[in-house]
Parts: structure tokens; sequence; C-alpha cells
């Protein structure tokens, strides 16, 4: 089957990878064979490739591929460093704008030096004031220390979302993929009117235009092909429940 297709054992791999991890759903291989073939066979193809994957998401090579992408990919936790009071902050980044502007004196004009020597005494002058300035040095501590609260909240509400989408279980994930597929496809509507705009063919019905590209491309595959594939998945996740 995977010979009439056009792709190797190791392509179907990565279909079933990105499928599953990247949440990319497509046909590997020619899709003139597929196109071509009758709804019978559509369906049998349908049920050889899903049942390829069962067995690659079931090997250990997948396990050991599904953990390096969850290593690789699990959000980072926020900087530690920056813990500073955002006054302490304000003086750092004071002293290293008059650092590069020392910098870029060296080849300047001894009256372009000059000039550049006011602009450091009235920065520093300036950051003095501020910093002698008690109301001023409790709004930017304040500010900062919003900022970290705000990525820290940030940072567990992407770690949250991360542990649901790639839980550490793998048989977690799959299901989780499972339903989405028949979640996604429980509502086609296989006799949904197209009409030819250019050298396209679209939906008659804006709603349906709108649809996700996974949507559309299972309405193309047919029912026949997609009522196999809802078949097998209903199957396989029953048997992936707890007994």
């Amino acid at each position: 089957m995977f010979a009439d297709l056009g792709v190797t054992e190791q392509d179907a791999g990565n279909t079933v990878y990105n499928w599953f991890c990247g949440g990319s759903i497509y046909f590997p291989g020619n899709a003139k064979v597929f196109k071509g073939a009758t709804d019978a066979v559509r369906a049998e193809m349908v049920t050889a490739v899903l049942t390829f994957g069962r067995a690659y998401l079931q090997s250990d090579g997948f396990a050991t591929r599904y953990t390096a992408f969850r290593d690789a990919n699990r959000p980072e936790a926020p900087a530690t460093g920056e813990t500073e009071s955002g006054s302490n902050a304000m003086a750092r980044d004071v002293e290293e704008g008059i650092k590069k502007i020392q910098e870029q004196m060296k080849t300047m004009s001894p009256d372009m030096q000059k000039q550049m020597q006011e602009v450091i005494e009235q920065m520093r002058a300036q950051q003095k004031a501020m910093m002698d300035n008690p109301d001023m040095r409790k709004m930017l501590d304040d500010g900062a220390r919003k900022q970290r609260e705000d990525r820290e909240q940030r940072h567990q509400k992407a770690v949250r979302e991360f542990e649901e989408r790639y839980p550490a279980d793998v048989h977690q994930m799959i299901a989780g993929r499972l339903r989405e597929f028949l979640d996604l496809t429980a509502d086609i509507d296989f006799g949904a009117e197209l009409v030819t705009k250019g050298e396209m063919k679209r939906f008659a019905d804006p709603n349906l235009e709108q649809k996700s590209r996974e949507w559309k491309l299972c309405f193309r595959a047919g029912k026949p092909a997609v009522d196999a594939a809802r078949a097998f998945v209903q199957a396989w996740l029953t048997d992936l429940q707890p007994h």
C-alpha cells in the first residue's frame, strides 16, 4: 500500500508524528492515487494508514521521540536573574547607555566629544533626581514587580496549556488527538454544495468556506474514507480507556 502511494515507512512515521505532535493532518504520498481510487479502496487505504499509525505510536521509537519533543518545546521559565528592583534596573540601563556613548566618543571630534559629555552629565543628573525621589523609586519598583508577576503568570498559563496538550503519559496525548479527530469530523456535510470560482472550487455556504484546512481535507476524502477512519479511531480510543 505504501509503495502504491509512493512513500516509505519512514515517511509514514513522520506523517503520524506530525499529526500527533504538531496537529497537522494530511494523507502521505501521491494524492492522485488516493483521489483516483474508488470509495472502497479509499477506505482500505485510510484503514491501512491508521493501522500502521497505531503500531508506530505504540513503539519505543515514538515514545523516545515524543519525550524529546516535550523536552525541546516545554515553555521556558522566566530568567532567574530578573529580580532586581525597578530603580536599580533603571540605574543599570543608564550606565550601560553611558558606556556605549563613551565608546562612540573615541571616534568623534573634540567639539562633538564635548557635546556628548554634556549629554552624559545630563543623563546622570536626571538619574540622580529620579533616584532621590522616593515616589519615583516606588513607582519604578512597583512597575518592575508587576512585570515579574505578569511574566510568571504567563509562564504558568503556558505550562498548564502545554501539559494539557502534551501530557507526560503518551497514551493520554494519543487519546486527546483521537478525540480531536472525532470532534473535527462529527459535522461534515458531504453533500455541501461547491461552486467554481476561477480555477478553484469553493463552498457555496460561506460558513463552510471558513472551516479549517483539516476539515476541508476530510471533506475531500469523502464519506466512506472518513467513516472508516472514525470507526477505527473510535475502536482505538475504546482500547485506550482504562479497564
